[in-house]
């Protein structure tokens, strides 16, 4: 695409303006793509449980994409096996969507993608207790 956008801009240098929007959506995908592979190498997965909510976010990438959500939004916590990324992606190139899963609003966040299921459970079961802990004290 970069040699195409380099062709495009020495061959056709009147066609300049429309090929603003070419090199737009190059710089963004470039940007993008570069996230992703800062994320798979050096990025992990942070969960913390305050007085006032569940903060998930990711640490290491060029973007931290953060999720909040307030405890009494929560309506479960739990470990199970990812299910919702299609087989081929699981098993053939090892992505999934994590094996901790946080419900909230009718809709599901994954969490915790190289965790072990023993691990897994175990992180759920704390931090289910945490959330149940601290969604007492607010009632």
């Amino acid at each position: 695409m970069t040699f195409v956008l380099a062709y495009g801009l020495i061959s056709e240098p009147i066609r300049y303006p429309e090929l603003v929007l070419v090199m737009l959506a190059v710089l963004t995908a470039a940007t993008l793509s570069s996230n992703w592979i800062v994320w798979q190498l050096r990025g992990k997965e942070v969960l913390a449980v305050t007085n006032e909510g569940i903060c998930v976010w990711r640490e290491g990438a060029l973007f931290k994409r953060r999720l909040f959500l307030r405890l009494d939004e929560v309506e479960f916590i739990r470990a199970e096996e990812d299910r919702d990324t299609p087989w081929w992606i699981r098993y053939q190139y090892g992505i999934n969507g994590g094996s901790i899963v946080i419900g909230h609003n009718g809709r599901k966040r994954r969490w915790g993608i190289d965790l072990e299921s023993e691990r897994a459970v175990s992180l759920a079961t704390a931090v289910r207790r945490a959330w149940e802990e601290r969604l007492a004290v607010l009632r």
